[in-house]
């Protein structure tokens, strides 16, 4: 546990003086550093007032038109951010939110719509989660919003036979993106939360998700000749089948997620059953390279598996997920060993340079790794992470 505080301390200290220019959102910039400076306060309440200031310019480039409607860099995201930061009591309970924020959102979502963008990071979901945030707020006007994208899923979903499935379009290619960060897993949770209010049409919704459940199934390949369950993208679009990597963003753990959360509201004994069948063949995935876990991210590193193992060891008992769990936090801390130059530090691996970067955002960068080591730390559930789809 030393050494987890050790860790903490470098990364709270790089987190409020880097120099680094990031977007102010909750999951790619400013928003998402205040979150863990708030949360590390409470270890040293000195981190209070930097939290603050941060949280400041993020008021500041709102103020200023710097304005993005995704969940990842935008108003959807920082606005949950907001929300979260009133119940854990960190912040005033004061309302943000406008009028004038709401119309923006919900013209972008319009433009989302039209463009049939249905993205969690960038694109429909994400705003719906934020709607699903503000849903005590005023039940009526967020339950016509999110109404509005349950149609557009139903009206662009493509049925075949016993399957649904949404099309990614990119370039000239057609696809169809199974994964937890931008395609149907992500989908799928976020309809099983809507599910859970009972204030929508419940009959259409869990058609949806039954049929975009046999999507998934149907993706499945021969994990004893593969190594995975589930391709890094839909058998239509990869001809050849090959492994893909262990990580929360593409693969087998954020697909089986969304079979978990689909066994739940369907009560489906067989798909809780699969899901663990996966769960349980991941832990035997340790190798990084062999399984493409090159930094320590929350997006495709591996404080990212850590937390979905701890996630399901909270959730089912199962200690062979809170093994696991530990194995990838070990993983992480030697990643970011601070008392190591700096060009040793694996925070962010650059696929597209083959370099190391240091980024500071939760789904990239330091306050996501923070933010993890912070939840073993105190060993609590961590609230946070439904900014991930694991709540």
């Amino acid at each position: 546990m030393d050494n987890i505080l050790k860790q903490l301390s470098f990364i709270a200290e790089k987190v409020s003086n880097s120099n680094i220019v990031e977007s102010s959102g909750l999951l790619s910039g400013k928003m998402g550093q205040a979150i863990f400076l708030f949360e590390y306060s409470k270890l040293d309440k000195e981190y209070h007032r930097q939290a603050c200031q941060i949280l400041d310019a993020v008021f500041e480039a709102i103020s200023n038109g710097e304005l993005f409607h995704t969940y990842c860099a935008g108003l959807s995201g920082i606005c949950s951010g907001l929300h979260y930061l009133q119940q854990g009591k960190y912040i005033s309970d004061d309302d943000f939110v406008s009028e004038e924020i709401d119309s923006y959102l919900k013209t972008q979502l319009l433009d989302c719509i039209n463009k049939d963008n249905y993205d969690f990071l960038h694109g429909a979901i994400g705003i719906g989660l934020y709607y699903c945030e503000r849903y005590h707020n005023n039940k009526t006007m967020y339950k016509e919003q999110l109404q509005l994208i349950i149609n557009f899923l139903s009206n662009s979903a493509i049925f075949e036979d016993s399957c649904v499935k949404w099309k990614t379009i990119k370039q000239e290619k057609i696809s169809y993106n199974i994964s937890l960060s931008h395609g149907i897993s992500s989908i799928i949770i976020f309809l099983c939360k809507i599910l859970k209010t009972g204030e929508s049409d419940s009959l259409l919704i869990k058609n949806l998700i039954e049929g975009s459940v046999n999507y998934l199934l149907k993706q499945r390949m021969d994990e004893s000749k593969i190594g995975s369950f589930f391709p890094y993208s839909s058998l239509e679009e990869e001809l050849n089948q090959k492994k893909s990597r262990l990580a929360w963003c593409y693969g087998d753990l954020g697909i089986a997620l969304a079979l978990f959360n689909a066994s739940e509201v369907l009560h489906r004994r067989d798909l809780y059953d699969f899901a663990m069948e996966v769960f349980e063949f991941s832990c035997k995935r340790r190798d990084l390279i062999d399984n493409l876990v090159y930094d320590a991210t929350l997006c495709h590193g591996s404080s990212g598996i850590s937390l979905i193992f701890n996630y399901m060891y909270l959730k089912t008992k199962n200690s062979l997920f809170l093994g696991t769990a530990q194995y990838w936090i070990d993983k992480t801390m030697e990643m970011c060993d601070f008392s190591k130059n700096d060009g040793n530090l694996k925070i962010f691996y650059n696929n597209i340079t083959g370099k190391y970067e240091i980024r500071l955002g939760i789904l990239e960068g330091l306050a996501g790794i923070g933010l993890t080591l912070l939840s073993f730390y105190n060993k609590k559930p961590p609230l946070w992470s439904k900014f991930l789809l694991l709540d």
